[in-house]
């Protein structure tokens, strides 16, 4: 009965252990070291900075724990404020836009 209690407390915690590595926390990586103590490991082909946080090399991170950023491009335009005089197509009429242009 002890036995069976031991097995059973061992199973749960390396199932609670699985679990926590699986969803680990995701570090995003950034191009160039920040103040304070950093470390990197390459991925993509390119060195992930990240904070050290008492780690002394960057092989103590697994790699599924670390990705670069997710960029993505507005998909709407975005409307530029401007006052009316700076307005496109409201110039006065007849201003042809060239400098040094001769006048009559």
């Amino acid at each position: 009965m002890k036995r069976d209690l031991i097995v059973a407390a061992l199973i749960l915690g390396l199932l609670v252990l699985s679990i926590a590595v699986a969803f680990g926390e995701v570090t995003s990586c950034r191009d160039n070291p920040g103040p304070g103590k950093w470390v990197y490991r390459i991925i993509d082909g390119h060195r992930c900075w990240f904070e050290a946080n008492g780690m002394r090399r960057g092989r103590e991170k697994p790699r599924e724990e670390l990705a670069w950023p997710k960029y993505s491009n507005p998909t709407e335009e975005i409307p530029l404020d401007r006052p009316p005089w700076a307005q496109p197509d409201r110039h006065p009429q007849g201003w042809d836009h060239q400098e040094g242009a001769e006048t009559k």
